[in-house]
């Protein structure tokens, strides 16, 4: 399988505290990958280094062989590194397909520039609904961000990120705050994104770790713990007493 993002020895310092210690990754075409660990182990701040919101101090970062060091994090994103957050940054004011569409104005800035205003508003919304359309929210288009339920206004921060045109998606907790009856749209929306697509995910919520990832990786202290298949990591003695205990079931 092609690889599209390799991490080499990535290291964040801040002063004398180490946030992310020599991580090792690497994310080919379609990979489910799931980055979990306790709270303040790192895993954002992962997250960050890739997306070019963090430098980090040692190593590298490389999208389809190309170095990214340098770049910033709108360059990263131009390129494909796109990313959800924990907290929502929809605009709850404006509409659905408003939201949808300010990403695909940013994407395609450029040649919009040469577009006449009622083509490239007939092309905005053209595609806005292709995206809208697969995640069940093509008939809610219109409606105001801030009148739909939590998990809904996940589902549009994903087409926004979709609307990016990603080649790496990193989702940040998408099941954050989205209440656990609403939890099954999260999952029932990931199975849907586009085979190919490479998505790193963090998520605390483990069943649904469990159900969407290929691969579980465990970090700790801001180090690779343990790397495995979602089996795996359910039965490492080590793993269970991080997260539930001596003892725990």
């Amino acid at each position: 399988m092609t690889e599209r993002l390799r991490l080499s020895g990535l290291t964040k310092t801040f002063g004398g505290l180490t946030v992310a210690s020599h991580i090792d990754l690497s994310l080919n075409d379609g990979d489910r990958t799931a980055l979990i660990g306790p709270n303040g182990a790192g895993k954002t701040t992962l997250i960050n280094l890739i997306s070019g919101a963090l430098a980090p101090s040692a190593g590298d970062i490389h999208l389809d062989g190309a170095r990214l060091n340098p770049l910033d994090q709108a360059s990263r994103t131009r390129l494909g590194i796109v990313r959800t957050f924990q907290v929502s940054r929809l605009c709850r004011d404006l509409s659905v397909i408003e939201n949808v569409s300010l990403a695909l104005i940013q994407r395609h800035r450029a040649a919009f520039r040469l577009w006449p205003s009622a083509r490239r508003d007939r092309a905005i919304r053209s595609e806005a609904i292709a995206l809208l359309e697969p995640l069940g929210l093509a008939d809610k288009a219109g409606r105001l961000v801030g009148a739909l339920a939590y998990g809904e206004q996940r589902l549009i921060e994903i087409a926004i990120a979709l609307a990016l045109n990603p080649r790496v998606l990193l989702l940040d907790e998408p099941a954050a705050g989205v209440p656990e009856s609403e939890s099954g749209v999260i999952l029932d929306l990931l199975s849907r994104l586009p085979g190919d697509l490479p998505i790193l995910l963090i998520e605390h919520d483990m069943e649904l770790v469990f159900r969407f990832a290929r691969r579980v990786i465990v970090l700790v202290a801001g180090a690779i713990l343990f790397e495995g298949t979602p089996a795996e990591v359910a039965e490492n003695q080590q793993i269970r007493e991080i997260y539930f205990g001596r003892g725990g079931h």
